[in-house]
């Protein structure tokens, strides 16, 4: 708390100034935290099972903390993605190499300096509240072939889920190629996504990543001669398979999917809502009920003369050098 010592403070105006949520809100927040830790369980943890059973029906007497939390934030654990304790083995290395170019101007040299004959680029987009993906494959210079995907709405998936898509799908389209021999560049504009797959944390989407090991399995399994390069093409910079893709995302988000024989298995199904994204929509919905709690305090139409813009972390923020007793005096002003 950044004051303290002030019995006769009216308690919703300090939590406005601090920017804090009234407590009755607080609680619910760490209830539906909890809710979304136990709804993205796999089916390997002892609670999976017990809490898929409480989200189909609400039992009216003698129901349990489970049925109530599942029911009270409409949660449906089997739409929920889920996140393993354990994704890969002690000894798991991946099975392609990466690049990451120290600027944006040396990625171009790079790209344009790249004499493979096959080279595939991916990328996502949000728009119009649709997330979208897209990977196309270039043969001499020439596009042969593009592949593209909707996620969905913003609402339950990322932009960030359309990179690891966008990837899945350029894989595809590697896999459907004859003969590949030699290293094989993907080109993909978002570092984090590079960096994901050399990784085996425990995180909200990992399931994607782990999606795209699999599917690159099969690709090798096809093309024995092949090596897979993941490099940073960073857009905006006139690479033209960058831009082609962005195009191609782009209209995924608009006008929706290739026809579902042409996607990976994997893909031809809804994918589960991402966790972060569920906790961001509930934060926001829990923010929108503090205001109107606010709205009808007794101290909103005295302060909403002097500041209109609480609840905030303006007042948070303008104090933050200030000693405890200078804090206090100014609040109480």
């Amino acid at each position: 708390m950044i004051v303290g010592g002030m019995r006769t403070s009216p308690t919703d105006a300090l939590d406005v100034h601090a920017n804090l949520l009234p407590f009755q809100l607080t609680v619910d927040e760490v209830r539906f935290k909890a809710a979304i830790r136990l709804a993205t369980l796999p089916n390997t943890h002892p609670l999976h099972n017990p809490v898929k059973q409480a989200a189909q029906q609400f039992v009216k007497r003698h129901h349990t903390p489970l049925h109530e939390m599942m029911y009270n934030f409409k949660i449906k654990p089997n739409l929920m993605e889920k996140i393993k304790a354990v994704r890969q083995g002690p000894k798991w290395e991946p099975n392609l190499a990466i690049r990451i170019a120290g600027d944006k101007e040396q990625a171009k040299k790079e790209d344009d300096e790249d004499e493979a004959r096959i080279k595939v680029y991916t990328d996502r987009s949000g728009c119009e509240g649709q997330i979208g993906a897209a990977a196309i494959l270039y043969r001499d210079g020439i596009a042969k072939s593009r592949r593209r995907m909707r996620l969905g709405s913003n609402r339950h998936h990322t932009v960030y889920e359309g990179e690891g898509v966008g990837m899945i799908l350029g894989l595809e389209l590697l896999r459907e190629e004859r003969q590949l021999n030699g290293m094989t560049p993907i080109g993909v504009d978002n570092i984090a996504a590079i960096i994901a797959t050399q990784s085996i944390k425990l995180k909200p989407g990992h399931h994607l990543w782990d999606l795209f090991h699999q599917h690159l399995q099969i690709v090798s399994n096809k093309h024995k001669d092949m090596d897979l390069l993941v490099k940073w093409t960073p857009g905006h910079i006139d690479i033209e398979g960058n831009e082609e893709a962005d195009r191609e995302a782009k209209e995924a988000a608009r006008y929706g999917s290739s026809t579902i024989q042409k996607l990976p298995a994997p893909l031809r199904k809804a994918l589960p809502c991402r966790k972060s994204v569920a906790q961001q929509m509930f934060h926001q919905k829990i923010k929108k009920a503090a205001e109107k709690i606010w709205n009808k305090s007794l101290c909103y139409n005295r302060i909403k003369r002097i500041d209109n813009t609480y609840p905030s972390n303006k007042f948070r923020k303008q104090t933050a050098k200030l000693t405890r007793k200078h804090t206090s005096i100014l609040f109480q002003l």
